[in-house]
C-alpha cells in the first residue's frame, strides 16, 4: 500500500521540482503580497509559525520537494522593500494580493459597501486615488 501511493507522489514531487515556477503566476504574486504584508506588519516569520502549527508539514513538503525554502520558491522573501513606508509596504501588498487572487476593484467595492468613505478619504488626503497613493497599484 505503501509503494502504491508513494509512487504517484514522487512522480508529482518529482515533476514539480523539475519544472519552473512561472514567475508571474497567481502563486507567486500571493506569495509576493504575503512578504510585502509581513514587511509592512512588522511580522518576521509567518512561515515558522504556519510550520509549528501544522506540526511540521511545510518542512515535510520542503523534503519532499527538494526545495530548501518554500518561501522562496513562492516569492514570499526577497521582496524590495526599500524606501517604502510601511503604509506603502502594505498598499504593496494589496496589489500583489488582488493581482494573485483576481480582484479588479478592492476600492470601489469598499466606497460603496462603507458608504463613500474611501471617496471621503481620497478628498480629505487630496489625492484622486487612495490606491495610488499608497501604492496599491505599484505591482
Amino acid at each position: 500500500m505503501r509503494f502504491t501511493l508513494a509512487v504517484p507522489l514522487l512522480a508529482l514531487a518529482g515533476a514539480v521540482s523539475a519544472s519552473p515556477i512561472k514567475r508571474e503566476s497567481d502563486v507567486d504574486a500571493v506569495g509576493t503580497g504575503l512578504c510585502y504584508l509581513e514587511a509592512g506588519l512588522g511580522v518576521t516569520s509567518l512561515t515558522d509559525f504556519l510550520d509549528t502549527e501544522l506540526g511540521g508539514a511545510i518542512s515535510a513538503l520542503e523534503k519532499m520537494l527538494g526545495v530548501t525554502k518554500l518561501e522562496e520558491s513562492i516569492g514570499l522573501s526577497g521582496c524590495k522593500t526599500d524606501g517604502l513606508s510601511d503604509v506603502e509596504l502594505v498598499g504593496k501588498s494589496l496589489c500583489y494580493l488582488e493581482k494573485g487572487l483576481g480582484v479588479t476593484s478592492t476600492s470601489d467595492f469598499l466606497d460603496s459597501e462603507l458608504g463613500g468613505a474611501v471617496s471621503a478619504i481620497e478628498d480629505k488626503l487630496g489625492v484622486t486615488s487612495i490606491e495610488d497613493a499608497i501604492k496599491a497599484t505599484d505591482c
